[in-house]
């Protein structure tokens, strides 16, 4: 689910991939039929970015979320706008503030937020994406190029936004109280966020796989107020916990 992965944000790469290491990955899966034209294309359009390690790391490794569906096929994010009312500027603003900080910022059934929800429901979930590199692209890829379709199909966007709100609502519960702070939920999906947001939790939390603890808010507080202390503060409502270094 960023400092929104979908809700939650970059991490830092695994691995420290390069436009030549990921030219070759993706030439080696084509070659052997492991992936489609249409990811192959998608694939180059992200290697062409000038932010390489940012979009490589999470087309290998995180799949996509809102903002890199904006990088990779902005012709088709602003189409989903326009059907919103959106111009492209204001779709952008709208995808790059849930980013940083979380789709708690959004004002809830606006414009803005159905744009928001049907890129998150053209997204992966980290919680449950594959872990090979190769199969993350792989899904990254038909996600995006699902997207373009949807996209393509004059689609009543609204109707849709709303229909996977209540899909979020309905499955993304937490896990548990989060370590810090009073009854403060904490999830294992991306979509914790927007879930804790519209359930009433100002403040809430998301455990990725991997073991870091991000902290976010809706806007109303700041962490530092509702107690929380994080090893990378990213916005006043938004910081990261890192897992315990091994002995």
């Amino acid at each position: 689910m960023g400092a929104e992965r979908m809700g939650t944000g970059d991490k830092g790469p695994t691995a420290e991939p390069t436009p030549e290491s990921v030219r070759a990955l993706v030439a080696d899966l084509s070659k052997a039929r492991r992936i489609t034209r249409d990811q192959e294309r998608i694939a180059d359009t992200a290697l062409q970015d000038p932010d390489f390690a940012l979009l490589a790391n999470r087309c290998l490794n995180q799949g996509t979320d809102p903002e890199l569906l904006l990088r990779t096929v902005p012709e088709s994010v602003h189409a989903i706008a326009q059907r919103l009312g959106l111009t492209p500027e204001q779709a952008e603003q709208a995808i790059q503030a849930a980013h940083r900080t979380g789709p708690g910022s959004l004002p809830k059934d606006s414009p803005a937020e159905w744009l928001w929800l049907a890129l998150a429901e053209h997204s992966l979930d980290e919680a449950t994406k594959p872990k090979e590199p190769e199969r993350v692209l792989a899904a990254s890829a038909r996600k995006i190029v699902e997207f373009e379709r949807y996209a393509g199909s004059e689609p009543d966007v609204e109707r849709d936004a709303r229909a996977f709100r209540e899909t979020i609502l309905e499955r993304t519960k937490p896990i548990d109280d989060a370590p810090q702070g009073s009854g403060i939920p904490i999830y294992d999906s991306d979509l914790g966020f927007y879930a804790a947001y519209r359930t009433g939790h100002p403040v809430a939390a998301v455990r990725t796989p991997d073991g870091l603890v991000f902290y976010g808010t809706d806007g109303s507080v700041t962490l530092e107020a509702a107690g929380i202390t994080v090893d990378k503060l990213l916005s006043p409502t938004f910081g990261i916990v890192f897992p315990p270094k091994a002995e």
